[in-house]
């Protein structure tokens, strides 16, 4: 025993004062098995790789809780946003590649179509808000109807621009695909 601890204590100290011997060597070392090094570890991923997966698996759900404190730790920090800004510089050709390829997927387009939809749907409303303002037609300009009177904006962009119109009439107008209601409306304005 005494031998033992005599030799780890000669050991640790010899470590102690050869410390950038060391690491030369380690690189050395390295650099020379780093092809079979790869080509063992590439041989044991492939072997055991669904063992890995399963044991992976298993593991992220037993520490899901570590994992989100650590991450909500970690982005704190400035080596978070550090470490993404130097992955965006270095990785700039291959994240343009992917954004390009994405913009192909159906996923991409779906999404387009939602924000399109919902823009849309803001501006329309913020058409409605200020054409509130001003003052509603006293009868339908389609059909000369006194009741049930709505706004139309054929182009939401221009809230000032409307057509006085019925609810029948409106919904005509919105649905019809009638190239003589678009000349109608192109005509008025």
């Amino acid at each position: 025993m005494i031998i033992k601890r005599d030799s780890r204590e000669y050991s640790r100290t010899w470590r102690q004062a050869n410390k950038e011997w060391l690491k030369t060597y380690e690189r050395e070392r390295y650099r020379k098995h780093r092809e079979k090094e790869l080509a063992e570890s590439k041989e044991y991923y492939h072997k055991h790789r669904e063992e890995r997966l399963v044991y992976l698996k298993k593991y992220r759900e037993q520490h899901k809780q570590e994992a989100r404190e650590w991450f909500r730790k970690y982005q704190r920090t400035g080596k978070y946003k550090e470490g993404r800004r130097r992955y965006r510089e270095t990785h700039r050709e291959q994240i343009r590649e992917r954004k390009r390829k994405y913009r192909q997927t159906v996923a991409y387009k779906n999404m387009v179509h939602k924000y399109e939809k919902l823009l849309k749907t803001r501006k329309r409303r913020y058409a409605e808000k200020k054409a509130r303002r001003l003052p509603l037609g006293e009868l339908c300009e389609f059909c000369d109807e006194i009741n049930g009177l709505v706004r139309h904006h054929p182009d939401y962009n221009l809230p000032e621009i409307y057509v006085t119109c019925c609810f029948e009439c409106h919904k005509w107008v919105h649905l019809s695909q009638d190239p003589e209601v678009s000349y109608i409306i192109d005509n008025y304005f």
